[in-house]
């Protein structure tokens, strides 16, 4: 251990280390001996470990070849680990090649040539290691390729392939087929110049895939094998089926990781999702909603129909028109049964102005709970018709766009008539039409569930029950029975 001065850290000192016989005499003279330089650090950063040096073809086009020399190596257990530095040389001055963690590629390197690299272990503060030096020399490879190992699939929205290199032979494709006829486009399903793939062109959930490594003067290499079985997507779960007014809000349990999607049915109409919630935006009416996972192959199990009951969405340019209308109405209300105030028993009172006409007929008790009036308002764009006691008011108002009735209870007892697509099925809330209320000739139905059903109510007939089909004579004697009991 040689010691040294604070002021001494960031300069280079030189180191030469001399050798002698057995005997301990005859020391090498200093003048033969190469001197190490090694730059003084504040404190010692270990080295990266596992150094290794390969080259890496690859087939640019048009006769172009180029070489990458890759760096690979093991980081130091430090947790002031930044990242590793590779500089290279073939001669000369050193030259900056990358950095990374485990991996760095120096591109463009000349067949023939060898070069020197040097891996230094930089920390989160800017200092280095010393470095670890390695050489190689960019030579051609031209034996057979080894088989691909490490080959392997994942699927969601594609299917991504990834195999470890192939090093003893210069590469420059890899091919994945579906078929052993390398080198032909039918069963070609894709080529790669480096480790990975990815694909949709998939159709079927159960197949093998065939991996080949390729050597441009050598051919290619024994094939790796993957068989690979996708199962078909569960059902899933709802968890929320929930109208909002314009539309529906739909939540379901969380996509699997082998989907890309789900699709949404709302009725025969298709939605597709990539999230697990959704709001479908849609006309008033009721809907049938099923959702269903996708992944590469196509759709899983749908789930169960359920039915939703959308409100129907009002211009909010009407709704402001209302309550404007409400607004001028009931002011002109007021104003008059103000009038009326501090006065007892029969009142009626007209009151005429330059846009409206408002007449009141009240019977005042003192006590504003047991005070009853009704009141007529006609202003140039409206007409107010208003009876109330106390707190509670039955009202209609009209204006051109707009038509309120309110009340606590409203009777319709007469034969009414609704135009041609003003109530129309999707008008109708789910569950809303019971079967006492159906009274129709023919019915047809796509599914139904039925409780019993009978051609007649005694005598000669045929019953259908659940899982059981019973057929009776005139004397009510049953004569065949099929079916589960």
């Amino acid at each position: 251990m040689l010691p040294y001065r604070t002021e001494d850290i960031g300069k280079p000192i030189y180191i030469k280390c001399t050798s002698m016989n057995i005997f301990g005499g005859q020391e090498q003279d200093l003048a033969d001996v190469e001197a190490f330089e090694y730059t003084i650090k504040p404190y010692y950063i270990p080295e990266v470990s596992n150094l290794t040096l390969y080259t890496k073809y690859y087939d640019l086009g048009q006769g172009v070849k180029s070489y990458d020399v890759v760096a690979t190596y093991k980081p130091p257990n430090i947790t002031s680990f930044d990242t590793a530095e590779a500089w290279y040389r073939e001669s000369g001055q050193w030259q900056y090649g990358g950095n990374g963690n485990g991996q760095v590629i120096i591109s463009g390197c000349e067949l023939g040539k060898t070069y020197d690299v040097r891996v230094q272990v930089k920390d989160v503060h800017g200092n280095y290691s010393q470095g670890v030096i390695k050489s190689i020399q960019v030579v051609m490879k031209s034996e057979k390729p080894n088989t691909p190992q490490g080959f392997r699939v994942s699927f969601s929205d594609r299917a991504y392939f990834n195999w470890l290199e192939v090093r003893n032979a210069d590469v420059d494709y890899y091919e994945l087929r579906s078929d052993l006829n390398v080198g032909t486009d039918a069963g070609l399903i894709g080529r790669s110049n480096n480790t990975t793939y990815s694909t949709d062109s998939l159709t079927n959930r159960q197949g093998t895939i065939y991996l080949y490594a390729h050597n441009p003067i050598k051919g290619y290499s024994a094939p790796a094998v993957l068989e690979y079985n996708v199962p078909v997507p569960v059902e899933p779960v709802i968890s929320a089926i929930t109208p909002r007014l314009g539309g529906v809000a739909v939540a379901f349990g969380s996509i699997p990781s082998s989907c890309k999607g789900a699709n949404i049915y709302i009725d025969d109409t298709v939605y597709f999702v990539t999230s697990n919630s959704a709001f479908i935006a849609l006309d008033g009416g009721v809907y049938g909603v099923k959702v269903a996972y996708v992944d590469l192959f196509g759709e899983g199990a749908k789930t169960t129909e359920q039915l939703v009951t959308v409100e129907i969405k009002i211009d909010a340019a009407l709704i402001e028109n209302l309550k404007i209308t409400d607004e001028m109405l009931d002011e002109s209300i007021k104003t008059e049964l103000d009038k009326l105030d501090g006065l007892d028993g029969i009142q009626t009172r007209v009151q005429q102005t330059e846009n409206s006409i408002t007449s009141i007929v009240a019977n005042l008790s003192g006590s504003p709970a047991n005070s009853t009036y009704s009141a007529i308002t006609q202003l140039n764009q409206a007409i107010g018709l208003k009876v109330g006691r106390g707190d509670v008011v039955s009202a209609i108002n009209v204006s051109p766009e707009t038509i309120k009735i309110a009340g606590k209870y409203i009777q319709i007892d007469g034969t009414t008539q609704f135009s041609d697509g003003v109530i129309v099925n999707r008008m109708l809330s789910a569950k809303s039409v019971s079967a006492d209320k159906l009274n129709v000739s023919s019915l047809s139905a796509i599914t139904a569930t039925i409780g019993t059903l009978r051609t007649r109510t005694s005598g000669a007939r045929v019953e259908i029950s659940d899982n059981l089909i019973q057929v009776f004579d005139a004397n009510n004697r049953l004569r065949v029975r099929m079916g589960i009991w």
